[in-house]
Order: structure tokens, then C-alpha cells, then sequence
């Protein structure tokens, strides 16, 4: 239906990965963990850098024991704080990198 309709690509690529997350959402609520990964695996392919797809890929994981799929997970969810920061030290910008340091994924 999202494919059928004419709008800009960045945001039709958003709303698949959030229509995405939120089927994951589903699988994972009912504890099928197996569906939810492979759908917020599916959801990283709108967005590469997707926090929320990341976290819960994570965290459907380590519910199926799979460890280093956990750890990668997480490694990732690092790594897009760690972007941030990166990002506004090299623009020497204190508000901007205040603003991630209170908002960051590690540990929210």
C-alpha cells in the first residue's frame, strides 16, 4: 500500500520503518522473537542507523540466545551515540553535544 503511494522517497522509507518497528513490536509482545528480529532486521534496510530496530534486535536476541547477535546489537546502539558525540565535537557545537549526552541511547 506505502509502495503504491506518490510520495517523497525519504519519507515513504521512513514509514515503511516505522510500519516495520511496529509489526516487530507485534511479534515480540506475543513472544514470537524469532518473526520480531527478522522484522526489525528487515526495518534496518529503510534505515541503516535505525536505534529502535538496533535495540530491539538486541534484545529479541538475547531472548533467543543468540549472544552475539546481542552484543552486535547493542555495539551498534554504541556506535550511533558515539556518532553523535563525534559529530558535535568536530563542529566544536557544547549545545548540540549537551543535547546528546542527555538524550543518549546507552543509557536511556
Amino acid at each position: 500500500m506505502v509502495n503504491g503511494c506518490e510520495i517523497e522517497t525519504s519519507l515513504k522509507k521512513d514509514l515503511l520503518y516505522y510500519l516495520k518497528i511496529y509489526k516487530g513490536f507485534v511479534y515480540f509482545l506475543e513472544y514470537n522473537y524469532s518473526k520480531a528480529r527478522s522484522t526489525f532486521n528487515e526495518a534496518l534496510q529503510f534505515n541503516p542507523h535505525g536505534v529502535n530496530a538496533n535495540y530491539y534486535i538486541a534484545l529479541s536476541s538475547k531472548y533467543l540466545d543468540d549472544f552475539d547477535s546481542a552484543f552486535d546489537g547493542l555495539k551498534n546502539v554504541l556506535e550511533y551515540d558515539r556518532m553523535r558525540f563525534q559529530y558535535a565535537i568536530n563542529y566544536n557545537f557544547l549545545k548540540l553535544f549537551t543535547f546528546f549526552y542527555n538524550n543518549a541511547c546507552f543509557y536511556n
